[in-house]
């Protein structure tokens, strides 16, 4: 796993992301598995990255993508 452990690692809202949108998970249940912090944190990492497009959202643009692409290989 990713040596980057903080709250808002660009790998954790890339996962946080692509849970989000495939499955039913709760931002409770997101911020305890992956130790974001609280649940309203993992919202507004979630819509930060829906809403702005910096280089560290485009980083976890790609991340994301690559999940949906390994999920699509199953």
């Amino acid at each position: 796993m990713c040596s980057d452990g903080r709250k808002s690692a660009p790998w954790k809202i890339a996962v946080a992301v692509h849970l989000k949108h495939s499955t039913q998970a709760t931002n409770r249940w997101l911020a305890d598995q992956l130790q974001m912090g609280s649940a309203v944190a993992v919202s507004q990492y979630v819509s930060a990255f829906r809403h702005q497009r910096s280089p560290e959202q485009l980083q976890i643009q790609a991340l994301t993508e690559k999940l949906k692409a390994l999920y699509l290989e199953r």
